[in-house]
């Protein structure tokens, strides 16, 4: 178990620990996706499983487990190409929507290459955020200091 200070050491971790995850958090399959971990999600109410249905992203549904299920069984059921397909489509849409209400966005202009929006340049100057383990013994007021920290040091990137 760890926990991240940014979304970008969890990512990080993920690619280089996991080779499947799944779970009820959408936050947390998202972020296995992004590190290219399949992920499969245990959708427990409609919003979720509304966000897995318009996305193509695996899901079950929690009152469709029995409770003796083999993880390995739903990670052969699930297909994990499906995000791939629907994401093209679904970004365009999204772009249209930036667009049609007048929103300036990066996207409208030409797209910058993969990592190279303003965002990731930020994201990729900040220095590493540290990965938190329990038995760490790190008080909850360093923790959230450190979280302050690195959330002040982003917006400060992102006025330059």
């Amino acid at each position: 178990m760890a926990g991240f200070v940014s979304a970008r050491s969890w990512i990080d971790f993920l690619a280089g620990h996991a080779d499947f995850a799944f779970g009820s958090r959408i936050h947390g399959n998202l972020a296995a996706l992004l590190a290219g971990v399949p992920a499969l999600l245990i959708s427990c109410d409609l919003r979720t499983r509304e966000l897995a249905r318009y996305h193509g992203l695996p899901f079950v549904a929690g009152e469709a487990l029995r409770g003796d299920e083999d993880v390995r069984e739903l990670y052969a059921a699930a297909d994990f190409s499906e995000p791939g397909r629907r994401h093209p489509e679904n970004f365009r849409r999204f772009v249209d929507f930036l667009d049609a209400n007048g929103i300036e966005n990066i996207y409208s202009i030409g797209a910058p290459a993969v990592g190279e929006a303003p965002f990731d340049r930020a994201l990729k100057e900040l220095p590493e955020s540290p990965v938190l383990r329990p038995g760490m013994n790190v008080p909850l007021g360093e923790r959230l200091r450190s979280m302050e920290m690195y959330i002040q040091a982003l917006r400060r990137k992102l006025k330059r």
